[in-house]
């Protein structure tokens, strides 16, 4: 079995460096598009949340759960602010800094699963273009970042290989993830609006030791698993 249980904790200060990080990356992004609208264009401050359904992707997406089986979708949730400057009446860009919580479930025959729950904040950069009057699509990239990596194991899974409720993970996973972000949207009012949003990772966020037959050692290696989920996001504009 794929080893990917508990490794260090780790350290306060490697937290705080990750959150600073996205906090520069969303305030550049910010601070491009703010360059522009101080020329021409409209601004919004709006806060976003809703349920996410969420899964892992990737070539090696059954060997990282350890039970043989294909990961479940299951139901997370994500929450932040965004900023939204328009251009024109059909063209917008959007930018901001989000809470996502992600993961993915695996099970086996026996009754075990391993619930795994990631944490990442998110800053997405899209382009946004009118359709219609009420009704766009959003597209671009987006760079995250994880803050938490966990396990939760059944009471199956802690009394068969003598496991913990829960383990810190984190050190087997990635640091930092970019995907891309495809969202129709639709807009109910001048304060709120719906969208329904896919996210395709492309990076490889798990990492692990693999035994290597030819060294017949243990070698470090980035794993082909990557984030995917749908999320349904609700969302307020405060200021316009």
């Amino acid at each position: 079995m794929l080893n990917t249980g508990s490794g260090k904790c780790p350290a306060a200060f490697g937290r705080v460096k990750l959150w600073l990080k996205a906090c520069r990356v969303s305030v550049a992004a910010l601070v491009l598009v703010l360059t522009f609208t101080s020329v021409f264009g409209q601004w919004k401050i709006m806060v976003i949340g809703g349920p996410s359904f969420t899964t892992f992707g990737g070539d090696d997406k059954k060997y990282w759960g350890g039970t043989s089986s294909n990961p479940k979708m299951v139901i997370r949730y994500q929450v932040g602010g965004m900023v939204n400057y328009a251009f024109s009446d059909k063209l917008s860009l959007e930018s901001g800094i989000r809470y996502s919580a992600k993961g993915t479930k695996y099970s086996d025959n026996q009754g075990v699963e391993y619930n795994k729950v990631l944490g990442y904040l998110d800053v997405p950069a899209v382009i946004g273009y009118a359709i219609a009057e009420k009704f766009g699509l959003m597209v671009g990239p987006q760079i995250s970042f994880l803050l938490s990596a966990k396990i939760k194991n059944s009471k199956e899974a802690q009394d068969l290989y003598q496991l913990p409720a829960t383990e810190d993970v984190k050190d087997n996973y990635n640091s930092t993830d970019i995907g891309i972000l495809a969202a129709p949207y639709y807009l109910i009012s001048d304060k709120f609006a719906f969208r329904i949003e896919y996210i395709f990772g492309l990076s490889k966020i798990a990492h692990g030791e693999e035994y290597n037959p030819n060294t017949q050692q243990l070698e470090d290696k980035d794993f082909k698993v990557s984030n995917r989920g749908v999320v349904i996001s609700l969302i307020y504009t405060i200021k316009q």
